[in-house]
């Protein structure tokens, strides 16, 4: 094995490490315990977890998704969260190198997962969550990622076009949050990727809510968060942008 997959493989493991803290705090988020206060416990016997009930995937595939003590289904959303983690920082450890603009795109899908679980259960987006992606999209953009030019214009596009989207609609299409959201992922995203994150996130959203209704799950009138179309819409214009963008223009003007 090669100095590089040892240290692809070091990055696995460290992120998740990192996606079992995340998804303490996305467990805890809207609770009156911080990720930080007290040790982790079985949400049916409350039972203390030792390491060995804590360690990443190993743990829940050890235990077969269930408590040691009560024997009671642990939840799988732990074990989903630790293993992209993992996977999408080595994956962008191994496309990107090494150096501060990595990290940065690291610390950002890291972000982007807390922020996605919440809103995907509570419908909301935490502005903490949002400052620490800016944060983390601002040392991607001082890394020369193209341009801080590039994401200026689209942090005010993509902010523009959602503010503007929830000014004609009255907040019934989307909510401040999915703005606020919009700003770092401009800047991470750039012009004219924005566009392209954005366009795959309302068809993937339309899709969703469409099979939803025809799977009677949604009403027309009922909400669905709209913050993890902006996320995954942004992830897939980051990784495939060039290539999309190159297939539709070359299908549009033949």
């Amino acid at each position: 094995m090669t100095s590089s997959n040892l240290l692809l493989g070091f990055v696995f493991i460290f992120g998740c490490l990192i996606g079992s803290y995340l998804a303490v705090v996305i467990d805890r988020y809207g609770t009156k315990r911080s990720a930080n206060s007290g040790r982790s416990s079985c949400n049916h016997c409350h039972r203390t977890l030792t390491i060995r009930d804590l360690m990443p995937l190993f743990s829940y595939i050890l235990l077969r998704g269930r408590c040691r003590s009560c024997h009671k289904p642990i939840s799988w959303q732990n074990f989903v969260i630790e293993l992209l983690a993992g996977v999408g920082a080595a994956l962008i450890f191994w496309q990107v190198g090494f150096g501060w603009v990595t990290v940065g795109l690291v610390i950002a899908f890291w972000i982007g997962l807390v922020i996605f679980w919440i809103d995907l259960r509570d419908y909301i987006i935490p502005d903490g969550a949002v400052l620490a992606l800016l944060g983390a999209a601002l040392l991607v953009r001082l890394g020369a990622f193209p341009t801080l030019e590039s994401g200026l214009i689209g942090a005010l596009v993509g902010t523009g076009i959602l503010g503007s989207l929830v000014l004609v609609t009255r907040g019934r299409g989307m909510g401040l949050g999915d703005v606020k959201l919009a700003l770092p992922l401009g800047l991470l995203l750039g012009w004219p990727g924005i566009l392209l994150g954005l366009f795959l996130a309302f068809i993937l959203g339309s899709l969703v809510g469409v099979g939803l209704i025809l799977a009677h799950r949604r009403g027309w009138r009922d909400a669905v968060p709209f913050g993890p179309f902006l996320l995954v819409g942004a992830t897939l214009a980051m990784i495939w942008g060039d290539s999309l963008l190159t297939w539709y223009l070359g299908r549009a003007f033949l």
